[in-house]
């Protein structure tokens, strides 16, 4: 197997569960290894921690569902498992600005 291979279980469990909480020992679990050794692993394969992959993964699924539904805001963090400051908070420090600013952008 190669890393990509290996992490493709990983990578889609993330896909799959986006709105969910994320737990390291349930990724690892599914490449069985021991979260001690997962995190290292998954940096050196993708370039970052897996938690930092989750938030990446997330708030391009934000950036897609403000550009492209009506979903209210508060549903949208909902959607992601977010509570609603949270995510505004997270998502202005990936995009530089609110939810509602991008929105407006990219209309």
């Amino acid at each position: 197997h190669t890393e990509g291979n290996k992490l493709g279980g990983v990578l889609q469990y993330i896909h799959d569960h986006l709105h969910e909480p994320m737990e390291i020992e349930k990724l690892a679990e599914i490449v069985h290894l021991h979260p001690n050794y997962f995190i290292p692993y998954f940096k050196k394969a993708m370039g970052c921690t897996p938690m930092h992959y989750v938030q990446r993964k997330r708030m391009e699924e934000a950036r897609r569902l403000l550009s492209f539904t009506n979903a209210p805001v508060a549903d949208i963090a909902d959607q992601l498992g977010m509570q609603l400051s949270h995510f505004s908070r997270q998502f202005k420090g990936h995009t530089g600005m609110s939810p509602t600013e991008y929105r407006a952008c990219t209309r």
